[in-house]
Order: C-alpha cells, then sequence, then structure tokens
C-alpha cells in the first residue's frame, strides 16, 4: 500500500534548520516507508494514532490517515534549501 505525504509546516522548518544531508536521508527514509511501507516504524503507545520513524538519530513522528481519499493529480515536494 502507498502513501501520500504531507508536510506540516513545522517540519518543513525543522528540516530546513538541519545539514542538508540529514535532511535528505530523512525525506528519503519517509518517502521510501511512504512507497513501500518500509522502515524502522513503530507505534507510539503513549499517543494514539501516531507513528514514529527512526532515521539514523533521528525520529519521525507521523499520523497514518486512511480516510483520505486519492488525489487526481501527484505533485512531489521538493525541498527549498536556504543555505
Amino acid at each position: 500500500m502507498t502513501y501520500s505525504v504531507s508536510w506540516s509546516r513545522q517540519a518543513l522548518r525543522d528540516l530546513q534548520k538541519l545539514d542538508k544531508s540529514t535532511a535528505t536521508r530523512i525525506i528519503a527514509a519517509v518517502e521510501t516507508f511512504a512507497e513501500t511501507g518500509r522502515g524502522d516504524v513503530r507505534r507510539l503507545s503513549n499517543v494514539d494514532g501516531e507513528y514514529r520513524l527512526r532515521v539514523g538519530n533521528w525520529r519521525v513522528r507521523f499520523i497514518l490517515n486512511h480516510n483520505v481519499a486519492p488525489r487526481c493529480s501527484d505533485s512531489s515536494f521538493t525541498p527549498q534549501w536556504s543555505l
């Protein structure tokens, strides 16, 4: 099953604060999980419906929403680096 990724504004700001290689690894891991469902993912026990994806020393918290209808056109996220 493939998932669509929607980044929050805060997540995008946090990514821009990281060095480019770390941010690229995180984006690649999120995209890989969205496409294949593979990755070091665990359900968070103390928060309903939230998961975490481990990327090296970093953790990405996210929510899986199974009730979203498919979009007609797919647009991919391209980060704008301000380095």
